[in-house]
């Protein structure tokens, strides 16, 4: 019920956000995007005994407001960016791992698949040149999601253990980045964001590296 209840907080917001967004906008002020890439997981298995670099495939959304500032101030080439993303890895192979207390060793697989909302700034520098590097912040929660846990013993035979979990972390996002604006309406950006969640920093943050095309209103 309490993660439940904080899904549909953050759809609020995000939505009302969203709309306040919209009924801003001025032209060239809007920009949507869309990207995709690969992330570097930092994952435990179902249990939190075991933790493993793996590399996922990565899509992502973006909703961007530039704020109307004067040139040649701060706030110049600031935006504020409402992004989600979806982070996943299918049949991933943890190897050899505890099968809960009864200390048998067995090799096991899971699907993973990581959903992320953020809200966040970003900082465009060189902001009338074609290539502008950029700083971001995002602020937001994350929900981890491990489906079809399938375990082998040492022989290859499957154990009849059926695992499913899932929970939902805040999470802060700092990222650092490129954007080349082939013209005034449309831009290819390359990020490196680092997704830190929080309670378990250790156990589940992720680094991503996602390609995405913006187009301006």
């Amino acid at each position: 019920m309490k993660t439940f209840s904080l899904i549909n907080m953050f759809v609020i917001i995000s939505l009302l956000m969203l709309t306040t967004m919209v009924s801003e906008v001025k032209a060239s002020n809007a920009m949507v995007g869309f990207s995709g890439g690969i992330a570097l997981g930092f994952d435990s298995d179902f249990n939190n005994q075991q933790n493993k670099t793996a590399i996922h495939f990565d899509v992502g959304f973006d909703a961007i407001y530039k704020f109307p500032c004067n040139k040649s101030t701060f706030c110049d080439s600031l935006f504020l960016e409402l992004g989600f993303d979806m982070i996943f890895s299918s049949n991933y192979d943890f190897g050899a791992t505890q099968v809960l207390s009864s200390g048998n060793t067995g090799n096991f697989k899971e699907d993973i698949k990581y959903y992320s909302g953020l809200f966040g700034l970003r900082k465009e520098f060189m902001n009338h040149a074609k290539i502008r590097p950029f700083v971001g912040l995002g602020l937001g929660v994350s929900y981890i999601q491990i489906t079809n846990a399938s375990f082998t013993d040492a022989l290859g035979n499957p154990l009849n253990i059926d695992i499913s979990n899932s929970s939902l972390n805040f999470e802060v996002a700092p990222s650092v980045g490129l954007a080349y604006y082939i013209s005034h309406k449309l831009a290819v950006d390359v990020t490196a964001r680092l997704h830190l969640l929080i309670p378990n920093l250790l156990n589940n943050s992720y680094i991503e590296f996602p390609i995405g095309l913006k187009y301006v209103f």
